[in-house]
């Protein structure tokens, strides 16, 4: 969600899947050096929050779908059964116990938000609007005055700025907010707010990603650093880009001058020595991590314990890892044990005990037997 100083963006750009290999478990965002436009964090597209417990997490979920015929979305619950009948022109995955979904009027885009029923809490009204996250959704009103901020569950504006063009969800109490110095800048500023609206740290990075863990990644103009929830820096690195994952399990992931990978403590001490191609963070004991081209996986003490023998290998997620072999996607349980054999062409983190995977582009969902328990057709 964007306003640029005296414009906004035109539209909320409709559902596009993109696969990111090895997503960090928060989100970062950042700002093109190229002369792009910023890239903004995928919540304005279907963000997935791959659930950390190594249990299936027992929380309602309900997942959107879109229905090819009317190209309309509707919503199906964890036993793969229609509960909210296709009727959004967009719709994307609950969190925080609501959905937001999109509807043209009159060719205007109208952005609002449901319950488990696919009632309106909040009737379709904002021209932008992120996901719930901590209780809080941040939104750009369609005003005379351009009005972004916050609001509760409740539809009530609870933090309203006019010093910012844009905003991003809550993690540990934390939001990144974004400036443009300057109209014709091709790069945003970041930094952080709290809860109460009060700016913690003064936008002026080119990269923040949200806390996790009680610290936060972002970069300026020359060096990359980890600060806390009051700004200060527990470690800094000489070159920007040296950080990739942020805090999972007690651990991030850094860089060294040789581009190898290796994980640090809170204390700021490196754990696991740099000897990898790539990593990424830890979840349920383990991470990723790549050694001659090839993707497997280790403990916290930098033990492998799944060989090394994939294309890509994403983090676990409900005792499940998807992994890319020959192009196509299977998953593998924390013994390396193929439980799902390479087939799709897209897969996404299980959470309620589904996973969302495409076959070229026809949508389904499978259960952790590999299972399909929704055909979209």
């Amino acid at each position: 969600m964007v306003i640029r100083p005296n414009r906004l963006l035109a539209s909320l750009g409709f559902l596009f899947l993109v696969m990111l290999v090895t997503a960090c478990n928060e989100s970062s965002h950042v700002t093109d050096e190229e002369g792009e436009k910023p890239v903004l964090d995928d919540s304005l597209l279907a963000e997935i929050e791959e659930p950390q417990a190594s249990e299936i997490d027992n929380t309602q979920v309900f997942y959107s779908f879109k229905d090819p015929t009317s190209e309309l979305y509707g919503y199906i619950n964890s036993n793969g059964e229609v509960i909210i009948s296709p009727k959004f022109d967009q719709a994307f995955d609950f969190s925080d116990g609501l959905g937001r979904v999109t509807v043209v009027d009159d060719d205007i885009i109208k952005i609002g938000f449901i319950d488990e029923n696919g009632d309106y809490v909040i009737e379709p009204q904002y021209r932008e609007a992120r996901d719930f996250s901590e209780g809080l959704a941040a939104v750009n009103s369609y005003e005379s005055e351009q009005t972004i901020g916050y609001i509760n569950k409740q539809g009530e504006k609870v933090l309203v700025f006019d010093q910012f063009h844009d905003l991003f969800p809550f993690s540990d109490g934390m939001a990144v907010v974004g400036v443009w110095e300057d109209p014709d800048d091709t790069f945003m500023t970041m930094g952080y707010i709290n809860k109460e609206g009060e700016v913690v740290k003064e936008p002026q990075y080119r990269l923040a990603s949200d806390f996790s863990e009680g610290f936060a990644r972002v970069d300026d103009t020359e060096k990359g650093y980890f600060i806390d929830l009051d700004g200060e820096v527990l470690i800094e690195a000489e070159e920007r880009h040296h950080f990739y994952c942020g805090f999972s399990e007690g651990l991030a992931c850094i860089k060294d001058e040789e581009e190898r990978w290796g994980f640090f403590d809170k204390n700021g001490d490196i754990v696991i020595e740099h000897q990898f191609e790539r990593v990424d963070g830890f979840s349920e004991g383990l991470a990723p991590v790549q050694i001659d081209w090839k993707w497997g996986f280790i403990d916290k003490e930098g033990n492998i314990i799944i060989t090394p023998d994939y294309d890509i290998a994403n983090r676990f997620s409900e005792g499940l890892a998807w992994i890319r072999k020959e192009d196509k996607w299977g998953a593998i349980d924390q013994d390396g044990t193929v439980l799902i054999e390479p087939y799709y062409d897209y897969a996404e983190p299980f959470k309620g005990g589904l996973a969302r995977v495409f076959v070229e582009e026809q949508e389904q969902f499978v259960n952790r037997n590999g299972e399909v328990v929704f055909k979209v057709e």
